[in-house]
């Protein structure tokens, strides 16, 4: 009988570290097929989610495994979104297709691999490591366009993920990678490629010629430094400057600057004149105005997902939108899309699936505050999608959607796994 105890246990033990293993090295490949197409990136997403089930089938639950509480906030989060999308086709079948539970349902499926990665607790060093590969060659293949194939802004670097979204996650990740140079006492192993990542941080939105990325990255760069409990002048010398020289290569023929001043007359125009939009900025100021509208004549289950566009289209038929303003399908703010198309719901399900693992990682963070804080990656992702998300969405695109499920599940298991820091 304890022969057979121990050929099971070894069994398990067998399993777990295959497991460990695959789960590693496919959130390693997680970032990398993001650049490279929507195929790939399917493929890795659902090779993911089956080894997660794979994992609670053939793992029983350890008690180190269960030690930990539960993070049952998470998973409402995780779930809140399909249930949004459950609650109003019931009632009112013609406002949303079956089709369009696709998109937040995969929310939903997050929630075993959230489970699997509790009990397999996979090294998070190769995902910061995909999530240098995904910035550098980012930012290469928008230089490649914009300086040696002359294109236009508004390309879309792998051919399946808008320009801004691209931007914002390159930034976002870069920030996030900076724990690839740190040890666990919380020193900077090397001072030169820091540095360097956050040059290249800076780089992108310049290259892409996004005025948001550029504030995403001022934004994200004051929020670290804020964090850090040492303020390293050197390092913050460092990293101004190499941003400044990567500002001056780049800018040298820019048009940044002179949108910015076109956008800043726009906007006086617009705030002391009747409502009158040609430029980017004052078409997300009256989409904003009427995605809160929406929200007020439908506050309950909103006007369906994936019907912004409609109802926007009914109310410029109506004439009660400027002539000029063009139809979108987003707002263009993550907060208005989940509150307009989903109401009081839709407007729950983002702010839980933003405060529950801010707050968390806040918690955790404030501890014992260093630069090698388990916490620091799920502050910055969390923190970078957010302030994305005032300008664009984030959280409206299929990938874009999944990789903040499952990766925010892995900085979390990340982070409640950790007993020291790093």
């Amino acid at each position: 009988m304890e022969r057979v105890d121990e050929q099971s246990l070894h069994r398990t033990e067998q399993h777990h570290a295959v497991m460990q293993s695959v789960m590693t090295w496919l959130f390693c490949v997680y970032p990398v097929s993001l650049i490279v197409n929507k195929t790939a990136n399917d493929v890795v997403s659902g090779m993911i989610f089956l080894t997660g089930c794979a994992t609670l089938v053939l793992i029983p639950r350890t008690p180190d495994s269960t030690t930990a509480p539960l993070r049952r906030l998470w998973l409402v989060a995780l779930a809140l979104p399909l249930v949004m999308v459950t609650v109003q086709y019931l009632p009112a079948p013609p406002i949303i297709g079956l089709s369009d539970l696709d998109d937040l349902s995969r929310f939903f499926l997050c929630i075993p691999v959230y489970l699997a990665l509790r009990i397999l607790r996979p090294s998070i060093r190769p995902f910061l490591w995909g999530c240098v590969f995904f910035t550098v060659y980012s930012m290469g293949l928008m230089a490649v366009h914009m300086r040696v194939l002359h294109l236009s802004r508004g390309i879309s670097p792998n051919g399946f993920l808008a320009t801004i979204p691209q931007t914002s996650l390159s930034v976002i990740l870069a920030i996030v990678a900076l724990q690839c140079w740190v040890t666990p006492n919380g020193m900077v192993r090397g001072r030169v490629a820091p540095v360097v990542l956050l040059a290249i941080a800076f780089a992108v939105p310049l290259v892409s010629q996004t005025r948001s990325g550029l504030g995403l990255a001022f934004a994200l760069g004051v929020v670290l430094w804020l964090l850090l409990p040492k303020k390293n002048l050197k390092m913050l010398v460092g990293s101004v400057g190499a941003a400044l020289l990567v500002m001056v290569v780049v800018m040298t023929s820019s048009t940044l600057w002179a949108r910015n001043d076109h956008t800043v007359a726009e906007i006086e125009h617009y705030m002391t004149e009747e409502a009158f939009v040609s430029t980017s900025t004052t078409n997300r100021m009256e989409l904003w105005r009427f995605a809160g509208r929406m929200f007020a004549e439908h506050p309950l289950i909103g006007v369906g997902n994936h019907n912004f566009a409609a109802a926007l289209a009914g109310y410029k038929s109506s004439g009660k939108t400027p002539a000029t303003l063009e139809l979108f399908t987003h707002p263009h703010n993550d907060f208005l899309k989940s509150a307009s198309e989903g109401g009081l719901l839709g407007a729950a399900a983002i702010v839980m699936l933003y405060s529950v693992p801010l707050t968390a990682g806040l918690r955790r963070y404030w501890l014992q505050p260093s630069i090698a804080s388990p916490a620091l990656p799920l502050l910055m992702l969390c923190s970078g999608y957010l302030l994305a998300g005032v300008v664009d969405v984030m959280l409206a695109w299929r990938p874009t959607i999944t990789f903040y499920g499952m990766v925010v599940s892995l900085l979390l298991v990340n982070m409640d796994s950790a007993r020291a820091e790093a």
